[in-house]
């Protein structure tokens, strides 16, 4: 059994901890600090996204959603709303789970329906929406750190220039709106945004000279 914490790198999975130290970690910690929506939101977001797999690299869905939270667990962003948003940030979109049927209080569920994209809504509502709630902004610029930083290993040319103009024309002004509304995350913002604009920029290199 791996001694699991918030301290520990496994080597195994490209230099970061595993899906179960990942789970193990989390689970610890919102244990050690009374962060009750966090540990009602951890077994369900695991058994619904159970069989999943994430798009390039083959590793389960799980991984996704526990790297968020572990990112903001990281970056000092350690409220329990936060943290129990990260974990189920997908599971109403990719897993036909009903918000109201969530294991969490009506703060965490506000913030996850803000995040599920649906037929009915335009992305310039969808992300209007997601602007209005200090928690659903804070995941979003987390989720989407994650998917720039591995979409690499599974999209194409085409498809990764598609979402940095996405990332660009959506993601970058939450950047803003974070910064001018919630000042006291200013040092968390201004790690997470020259995070995703370096990689960006690296990205936008490979695929204009792949």
């Amino acid at each position: 059994m791996k001694n699991c914490s918030m301290n520990f790198v496994d080597p195994m999975v490209n230099g970061y901890m595993s899906e179960e130290c990942l789970y193990e970690a989390i689970e610890s910690y919102a244990k050690e600090h009374n962060l009750m929506q966090t540990q009602n939101a951890l077994p369900f977001a695991k058994k619904w996204h159970d069989g999943q797999i994430r798009k390039g690299g083959g590793i389960p869905y799980i991984y996704h959603p526990l790297m968020v939270a572990y990112h903001a667990l990281s970056l000092g962003l350690t409220e329990d709303i936060i943290i129990a948003t990260a974990i189920l940030h997908d599971v109403c979109e990719d897993c036909g789970i009903a918000v109201e049927d969530l294991p969490v209080d009506e703060e965490v569920k506000v913030a996850v329906s803000f995040l599920t994209k649906t037929e009915e809504k335009s992305a310039t509502d969808y992300y209007a929406d997601i602007a209005k709630n200090k928690v659903s902004t804070m995941i979003k610029i987390l989720d989407r750190i994650n998917n720039v930083s591995d979409m690499a290993k599974g999209f194409s040319n085409r498809k990764m220039r598609s979402y940095i103009t996405d990332t660009e024309t959506h993601i970058y002004p939450l950047f803003q709106t974070a910064k001018e509304k919630y000042p006291e995350y200013t040092s968390q913002i201004f790690l997470m945004e020259y995070h995703m604009i370096g990689v960006v920029s690296s990205i936008k290199l490979l695929v204009k000279n792949g």
